[in-house]
């Protein structure tokens, strides 16, 4: 018999697969977006499959939780359980949209493309952090605007797999 899953385990693993599923996305961009190089056409492309490589595994792994989650807790109603799953599909969407165009156009952040090279001293470091990584902004179901899209997605599991209250 299959020990019960803690709710703490579910979220650790939502958090994790999100993580993974950004810091592909990075990974794809920076391979292609090296500062002073412009990528080829096929570079571009091969970072962009790269980026739906990792969709496909967030989503697989997602469905793969949501599967322990409905074996593990109890009271989960079919209509909760197919919201969270349509939420969590259209963060990998948005995520992939938002990808892509950063691949297509070079822009990871607005920080970047609006300071790029004048930036010197204290604003200087901070725009070299703002280059580490791809602004991803995930939207959550009332419109609000998530700049960690791996805290929303740990939000949607935690809102599904707590046991219910009555």
């Amino acid at each position: 018999m299959e020990e019960k899953r803690s709710l703490n385990y579910f979220l650790q693993k939502a958090e994790n697969i999100a993580n993974t599923f950004v810091m592909a996305i990075n990974g794809a961009f920076f391979t292609v977006r090296k500062p002073g190089q412009a990528p080829t056409a096929s570079q571009i492309e091969n970072a962009k499959l790269n980026v739906a490589q990792a969709r496909y595994t967030y989503i697989d792994s997602i469905n793969g939780l949501l599967d322990e989650i409905e074996l593990n807790i109890e009271g989960l109603t079919f209509s909760a359980f197919e919201q969270a799953h349509k939420h969590l599909i259209s963060i990998a969407i948005e995520l992939t949209h938002q990808a892509n165009r950063a691949i297509s156009t070079g822009h990871q952040s607005k920080a970047a493309a609006m300071l790029g090279k004048n930036a010197h001293g204290a604003m200087g470091l901070l725009v070299q952090k703002k280059l580490a990584q791809v602004e991803l902004v995930a939207t959550d179901m009332g419109g609000q605007k998530w700049r960690e899209p791996q805290h929303l997605v740990k939000l949607i599991v935690q809102r599904l797999a707590q046991p219910m209250e009555n």
